[in-house]
This record gives C-alpha cells, sequence and structure tokens, in this order.
C-alpha cells in the first residue's frame, strides 16, 4: 500500500515539474526576461520539497517498522 502512495507522490512531483517547464516556455514578454532566475528559484523549491519527502518517507518507513 505504501508503494503506491510513494508512486503516487513521485508521479505528482514530476507532473508539477513538467507543468512548470511547459508554463516558463509560453511566457510573455515581461515574464521571459527574468525566466532564467524564476526557473532556479523554482527548481530550489522543487530540490528543497524532494528532500523532505524523501526524509518523511524514511520517517514513516522507521515509524512502520
Amino acid at each position: 500500500m505504501m508503494m503506491v502512495a510513494y508512486i503516487l507522490v513521485a508521479f505528482v512531483g514530476i507532473a508539477a515539474l513538467v507543468g512548470t517547464l511547459m508554463v516558463a516556455g509560453k511566457a510573455d514578454a515581461n515574464y521571459s526576461t527574468a525566466t532564467k532566475g524564476n526557473l532556479t528559484r523554482i527548481l530550489f523549491m522543487y530540490i528543497i520539497l524532494g528532500i523532505i519527502v524523501i526524509i518523511g518517507a524514511i520517517v514513516v518507513g522507521i515509524y512502520l517498522i
């Protein structure tokens, strides 16, 4: 059951990343001038979120043992 939850979380995370990159590619003129900075900040948010999810999964796994 937990494996289904892990797969679902990974799928949602990947879908969010792909969606973010697709929106960034279809930006207006003002946004596209700052795209690099915006994408860098979003990338860091995804990395931090990924680390938190991994730590949470480990903690839950230890708790269930």
